[in-house]
């Protein structure tokens, strides 16, 4: 019964991260973003905001990837899915690094 449950959720939090990567990839609202976050609002009115969207669109989306993986786990009871997290957060952790580095590169 609880990794119905953990796996509901996991699906839950997988659909809401999706749904925020696809947002940010449109660009909708604004970026869910550090650099943007921490910004005064003079640097944000001069900010390129397209490279900070679709960062955070990848981001959002791979980490729903994640929370799938998770949740498919749960709900199989099958141990073996849980060795496609490995390369799903290897290549989320990467993403963010190399994207981190070019975008300061840039600047």
């Amino acid at each position: 019964m609880g990794g119905i449950i953990t796996g509901i959720v996991c699906g839950a939090i997988a659909f809401g991260c999706v749904v925020l990567g696809i947002t940010q990839l449109f660009c909708v609202g604004k970026p869910l973003n550090n650099e943007y976050l921490y910004a005064s609002e003079l640097e944000r009115r001069n900010m390129n905001l397209k490279p900070l969207f679709r960062q955070s669109g990848v981001v959002f989306l791979l980490i729903g990837a994640i929370f799938s993986v998770n949740a498919v786990g749960c709900l199989l009871k099958n141990t073996t899915v849980f060795f496609l997290l490995i390369p799903t957060v290897a290549a989320t952790l990467a993403f963010v690094i190399v994207s981190t580095i070019r975008l300061n590169k840039k600047k």
